[in-house]
């Protein structure tokens, strides 16, 4: 080996091989190299095997009803969504603003225009909601007495609807019973369908329930047929 200095830079040259390393140089190191892309591969080839089938999803849930809905959403096959408008039919239907509802009077939900709010606003539901049984047959005791009152003559009479409250009224602690003239006055305002929603009688006895309910069909059975506005 020699050592050559040249413009301040040593130069080393070798001659040969030099047969013996210095204790104080690191071995030599040994670097392998591998595909990690097919290594990659293998590791996932190798996982999906041991994989065990995933169970069965189980069938989704049905959906509840709007705990603040008050309309009647239970559907009757044989009677279309405006049939006995404006008191008896079911709420509006949010296509036919749209002019994209295809069912046209067919469908399930009212396509005459409203002239109030058939849905109260959160506030007047959430007071609703803190009335006990007592006060609801009074809401609905009055309230029916008003629609009476204003019933129009292609609708038919509420007599059954109005005794089958009077009936459970009777047997109620008439002093518990208290409800708000504003309250009143503006739930009365709404339709009778939305007065008998389940916001208003779904905490009501099951059999009187039910007897609201079949009552209210029976009343759409016997309202005309709807005609094009």
């Amino acid at each position: 080996m020699t050592l050559v200095l040249k413009s301040s830079f040593i130069h080393l040259q070798e001659h040969g091989r030099l047969t013996s390393r210095s204790k104080s140089l690191p071995p030599k190191l040994q670097v392998r190299c591998q595909n990690t892309t097919d290594k990659y591969l293998e590791q996932v080839q190798h996982r999906a095997t041991n994989l065990q089938p995933l169970p069965p999803l189980p069938p989704p849930p049905t959906p509840a009803p709007e705990d603040d809905e008050m309309a009647d959403e239970e559907q009757d096959p044989e009677f279309p969504g405006s049939r006995g408008h404006p008191e008896l039919c079911r709420r509006p239907c949010v296509f036919v603003g749209h002019g994209s509802c295809q069912a046209g009077l067919d469908c399930r939900f009212c396509h005459f225009t409203h002239d109030r709010g058939f849905r109260p606003s959160k506030r007047l539901r959430n007071k609703m909601r803190g009335l006990n049984v007592p006060s609801i047959l009074l809401l609905l005791r009055n309230g029916l007495q008003m629609k009476a009152a204003q019933l129009a003559q292609d609708l038919p009479s509420f007599h059954n609807l109005r005794a089958m409250i009077e009936h459970a009224w009777a047997n109620v602690d008439q002093t518990a019973a208290h409800v708000e003239q504003t309250l009143q006055a503006r739930v009365s305002s709404h339709p009778v369908s939305a007065l008998l929603g389940d916001q208003v009688i779904g905490r009501l006895d099951p059999v009187l329930y039910q007897q609201i309910r079949q009552e209210l069909t029976a009343l759409r059975a016997g309202c005309p047929e709807p005609v094009t506005p």
